[in-house]
């Protein structure tokens, strides 16, 4: 294990698996194969690769999507279209059995600056037979949908924090000037991370269940049904798994609306982590600003015994609006927790890239693990929106099983975090794996493997 958990605690912990079907998840689906994609480099090559081959059908929901985006700048040199829609639709003119659905967020007035011009959406997601294109309004003022999840014949499906959009594609490297970091209008922007899960089996098949009913309820038609036999792996072949023979939870966030009670799986699978943590809670998030989730680490800090907390977070937020807003409720919930930090346990950090101007990497994941125990990957902010209002969809492993199976999925699990500390930290998962088995701890690891160059900052903000 990286990180020590005597054994009477973990017998205590593991008593009982913490993901319980209808409680903190919606369902628990197995998968042959799992794996972490970081950075949209990653991702928009395998989701393009998967969609390549679909025969059956593809749905995609997003918070944001843009018909012109190109998912492998430089080309993908796969004998398709390179801008999104035009690619989906070259699909569907070879294939006549496939289907294609696409959802998106009904967006907001304070957004619509930002978003390719509705006209151009009714131009770019042109009708045909089996393309339907759908703008998603249903649910409570001021709520979005911002799930982001790809399903390829229900075979294989993406869950995360990235969108098919502008503003996403990026390396590991995530280095000051990549040439082909570039907008629709061949400016540069800046460095951008994020991370998604890919999933196969019956998980897969779980939320292609999950994509329909949302599809229903924001359009009112019905979609074609479950794919439930294929004669071909929409897996892409250049994907590895982090992990093989799986169980995977299935944790939502719908708001009431309409007659229909909410569901707020995500709120309380942190709450269930937060509380069942022996040694280490990591968040990788883009926002920390809810309440309900302070309160929670502020009772474990407290507590002589609790475990650490490492929070990673953009120094800055996205814009002077987000600045203003989810920047001010920041660096009150960092001041709650600093007060409530007796034993010196807790640390809010910022990814530090020296050679841009402002050092600041553009963070928007949504990752969470406790202990080397848990881990999940998904759409949902550390923040009161995402926990209440808004439709959300995380995927969430557990190390459980024979005591064989719990030290494997520990492993993957040990590797994913630390994997993406590497990334943080400019350095190998097998230095950040020695310097967290040898401390004990992840703050002592950061510290010992801390350089001036990139690095993680303790950051404080104001």
């Amino acid at each position: 294990m990286a990180l020590h958990q005597s054994p009477d605690k973990q017998a205590i912990h593991f008593q009982t698996p913490l993901l319980q079907s209808g409680y903190n998840c919606w369902r628990i689906a197995h998968a042959q194969r799992f794996s972490m994609l970081v950075d949209a480099d990653a991702y928009f090559s395998a989701v393009r690769a998967a969609m390549r081959t679909a025969r059956h059908s593809i749905f995609i929901l997003s918070w944001d999507i843009d018909s012109r985006t190109c998912l492998v700048p430089g080309e993908a040199q796969d004998g398709y279209p390179e801008p999104l829609a035009d690619f989906l639709h070259a699909l569907l003119d070879e294939r006549p059995g496939l289907h294609i659905y696409v959802l998106n967020w009904d967006f907001a007035v304070l957004y619509a600056l930002e978003r390719e011009w509705l006209q151009s959406y009714k131009l770019a997601w042109r009708s045909s037979k089996n393309f339907s294109f759908c703008m998603d309004g249903r649910h409570p003022v001021s709520a979005s949908h911002h799930q982001k999840i790809v399903v390829v014949d229900d075979a294989v499906a993406f869950v995360g924090g990235l969108d098919m959009t502008e503003y996403r594609w990026d390396t590991p490297e995530h280095a000051a000037r990549h040439p082909l970091r570039k907008d629709l209008s061949n400016k540069p922007y800046g460095p951008f991370h994020d991370v998604q899960a890919l999933v196969d089996g019956s998980a897969a098949q779980a939320l292609g269940e999950l994509v329909r009913e949302r599809w229903k309820r924001a359009s009112s038609r019905m979609p074609v049904p479950l794919c439930t036999s294929l004669d071909h792996d929409p897996w892409p072949d250049n994907v590895r798994p982090d992990l093989t023979d799986i169980d995977v939870g299935i944790a939502r966030t719908e708001p009431s609306h309409e007659g229909r009670a909410g569901i707020f799986e995500i709120r309380q699978l942190h709450l269930d982590i937060i509380a069942g943590a022996r040694h280490a809670l990591f968040f990788e998030n883009q926002y920390f600003t809810s309440g309900l989730i302070a309160n929670a680490l502020v009772q474990r800090l407290q507590e002589a015994a609790g475990p650490e907390v490492m929070v990673i977070s953009p120094q800055t937020q996205s814009g002077w609006l987000e600045d203003a807003t989810m920047g001010v409720l920041r660096a009150r919930m960092q001041n709650r927790l600093q007060q409530a930090d007796v034993h010196d346990r807790y640390h809010l950090y910022a990814p530090f890239l020296p050679d841009l101007e402002n050092g600041c990497l553009n963070v928007h994941s949504k990752v969470f693990a406790m202990d080397d125990d848990v881990f999940s990957i998904g759409s949902a902010n550390l923040s009161n929106r995402s926990m209440v209002l808004d439709t959300e969809c995380n995927l969430v492993i557990e190390a459980s099983g024979t005591a064989e199976e719990k030290q494997r999925i520990r492993a993957g699990i040990a590797r994913m975090r630390n994997r993406l500390l590497a990334e943080h930290l400019a350095t190998s998962v097998h230095q950040v794996s020695v310097a967290v088995e040898q401390t004990e701890s992840l703050h002592a690891a950061i510290k010992a493997l801390h350089t001036p160059g990139r690095s993680l900052r303790i950051y404080h903000p104001t």
